[in-house]
């Protein structure tokens, strides 16, 4: 508590003591009487209130503190509390109450939000698996569709299952070490479709890098950047380079817009490109940025429209080493 804002409590009684002590000293000049008669009780009477003003300060500095602390523990409240304290600390308790049950109740929420849709991607996996049997042997351009649409399909839902765990509180991360070429080789081999079918050239040399990081999320960043690399170039290559300790993935296709590429790895941002593709969800470089947090990788966004993008993970000097 300032002693400015001490003042502004007693601002009452500050005034009463100035008025009555006018009124006094008025009376002493209409009655004439000699002024050394009260200048000395004046003084000693200032000074005594003087030294309990400022014990009351120094009280009220400490009965500050232990509100404080009992408002921010789960210590009990000072004793000899006022009417109007106890009033104020029972709203305080009230509202407390209200807000860790509203805590509890969204907490309850997202737990069964989240055990919903994990059990709905187990269960969707199914009959995706189903399809794949059936499409498996069948070459003609109807089931070739089929099977890029079934593969977009899966994305979607590995999509959500990441969604979810990265929210998580626990995470099922596992670092070791890692050959690099096999988790970007295991990456483009789920696109091989989508570069067949559409044309794309692969320009890919095998880096032979091992890396300590974690094989499954790893694959997973690595698989969002190939998804929009390859969903925004209709035509042209995409390549794949390891520099030093940066694996950059360029693409050339139609790029990203100036104003939007501060703003891709933003939550549910999908920007030009993604206003013009209608089924663009705002997620993938989102949850690839996350995902790149937890990794201890920095990802970063280079772009010119119609002229491609880049998209680079940056690894920490002791994560790369030779095979």
């Amino acid at each position: 508590m300032k002693l400015w804002g001490y003042l502004k409590g007693k601002r009452m009684e500050i005034a009463l003591i100035v008025l009555i002590t006018g009124i006094f000293f008025v009376t002493i000049l209409l009655y004439q009487l000699p002024l050394q008669a009260v200048v000395y009780p004046s003084l000693l009477s200032g000074s005594v209130l003087l030294i309990a003003e400022t014990a009351g300060y120094f009280r009220s500095l400490r009965r500050q503190e232990e509100i404080e602390t009992s408002l921010h523990s789960v210590r009990p409240l000072p004793a000899a509390v006022t009417p109007v304290e106890e009033t104020c600390f029972s709203i305080i308790e009230e509202l407390r109450q209200q807000v860790q049950d509203t805590v509890s109740a969204v907490e309850t929420e997202r737990r069964d939000t989240e055990s919903y849709y994990t059990l709905w991607i187990h269960q969707i996996k199914t009959p995706i698996a189903a399809m794949h049997l059936l499409l498996d042997d069948k070459d003609t351009p109807e089931a070739l569709r089929l099977k890029r649409e079934l593969f977009s399909i899966e994305q979607y839902v590995e999509m959500v299952l990441a969604y979810l765990r990265t929210g998580a509180e626990t995470t099922d991360f596992v670092f070791r070490r890692c050959d690099l070429d096999a988790m970007l080789r295991q990456s483009i081999r789920k696109f091989s479709l989508e570069f067949i079918s559409r044309r794309i050239a692969l320009d890919y040399v095998p880096v032979e890098k091992c890396l300590i990081t974690d094989e499954k999320w790893f694959c997973f960043v690595v698989d969002q950047i190939l998804s929009n690399a390859l969903k925004y170039t209709p035509s042209g290559s995409v390549t794949v380079r390891l520099e030093g300790n940066t694996l950059r993935i360029t693409d050339t296709g139609i790029g990203i817009e100036a104003e939007d590429l501060p703003r891709i790895f933003e939550k549910g941002y999908t920007g030009f490109n993604g206003r013009m593709d209608k089924k663009a969800s705002g997620l993938g470089l989102y949850l690839a940025k996350r995902v790149c947090g937890r990794l201890n990788i920095e990802i970063r966004a280079e772009s010119r429209r119609n002229e491609g993008s880049t998209l680079s993970l940056i690894f920490p000097d002791q994560t790369v080493m030779l095979e």
